[in-house]
């Protein structure tokens, strides 16, 4: 019996088994699709891991943190970081992350991503990511962008809609 490579294979381990049997039914994450294209121009795609995932998720290198160091691992890394590409979110822990952002980096690091299309069930309400941004003093258009926009930010935060209506990666 060969480990991989045919049809009557097994998988070698837990992420090979994913690839295999689960990817293809559950489809491709959004940081799974972008991951090629920021490794390759900016560097490595990093996230935190929740705790919840059984496996570890395709995609983006993730650390796995307890919930009291989530927050000095996350500083570092948007510190550290070249780039900071954010998706639309609303949570407590998005509204810490936003606003050390807009204390600690340069505007110009920030990538604010509306997922594409075929990502629509992960959408937020335009709205409330909005305000949220603007709580935090960052400012994006009040009207949603629509699915698949790309907005970058000038020195006094004002975020500006380069892209629309993008459907992979590389249009990302």
């Amino acid at each position: 019996v060969r480990t991989s490579g045919g049809p009557f294979s097994f998988p070698r381990n837990a992420q090979e088994f994913f690839f295999v049997y689960i990817q293809p039914i559950v489809g491709i994450g959004f940081d799974e699709l972008i991951q090629p294209q920021i490794s390759s121009r900016i560097g490595p795609l990093i996230a935190l891991g929740r705790h919840s995932d059984y496996l570890p998720m395709p995609g983006a290198s993730r650390t796995y943190v307890n919930d009291k160091d989530w927050q000095s691992t996350v500083s570092k890394f948007i510190v550290d970081s070249s780039k900071i590409v954010f998706l639309e979110s609303i949570t407590e822990g998005v509204k810490w992350e936003l606003e050390y952002i807009a204390e600690n980096c340069n505007p110009q690091k920030l990538v604010v991503v509306t997922f594409p299309k075929r990502f629509q069930p992960h959408r937020k309400e335009w709205n409330n990511f909005q305000l949220l941004l603007s709580k935090c003093g960052i400012n994006v258009p009040m009207q949603d962008p629509g699915p698949g926009s790309v907005i970058c930010f000038n020195d006094g935060w004002t975020g500006k809609v380069r892209r629309r209506n993008c459907k992979n990666a590389k249009e990302i």
